[in-house]
This record gives C-alpha cells, sequence and structure tokens, in this order.
C-alpha cells in the first residue's frame, strides 16, 4: 500500500476517506477496513499518516466503536486489537 502509494501517505494524504468509511454498517467493510488499518499501524510511515494533524485520537475512537460491535474472538475484533496495540508503540 505504500509502495504503490494508493492512498497518498507519503504525499500528505489524511485518512479521513478510511475512517468515514468505518461509519458505513457493512460488516464486511468494517472487517477489510480493520485489516487495512492494522496493515498501517505496522509502519512508521503508517502510523504518520494515521495520526496526522491529531487524528490518532479518531482512529484509536474508531477501532474502539468497531470492537463494542464486534463478538468474541471475531477476525475484526483481532484486526482492532493489533492495529491499538500498534499504535502504542
Amino acid at each position: 500500500m505504500i509502495k504503490g502509494d494508493i492512498l497518498l501517505i507519503t504525499k500528505g494524504g489524511a485518512p479521513a476517506m478510511l475512517i468515514n468509511l468505518i461509519a458505513v454498517p457493512s460488516h464486511s467493510l468494517k472487517q477489510a477496513l480493520s485489516a487495512i488499518l492494522s496493515i498501517l499501524c505496522s509502519t512508521g510511515k503508517g502510523i504518520l499518516y494515521l495520526t496526522k494533524d491529531l487524528q490518532e485520537m479518531i482512529t484509536i475512537e474508531k477501532f474502539v466503536d468497531i470492537l463494542k460491535d464486534q463478538d468474541d474472538n471475531s477476525v475484526t475484533q483481532r484486526f482492532c486489537l493489533a492495529g491499538l496495540q500498534k499504535l502504542t508503540f
């Protein structure tokens, strides 16, 4: 994702598009977005992208919002927990 830079991570893009998509009530979309956000949290550039302009709290809030709606041990829940854990580093 960063190499192809479709989200404009290295060009100063903002994560608003990804964050706003989380509000869509589709379980499949939330699972996919959780995976993407978790992957982004795995790199320094991804973390900077997600925390740009104080977006970190918004990203964390969205992860928590998704977590509240998930069944225990769901794939989406694990992606959210992984993303939150990576953001703490």
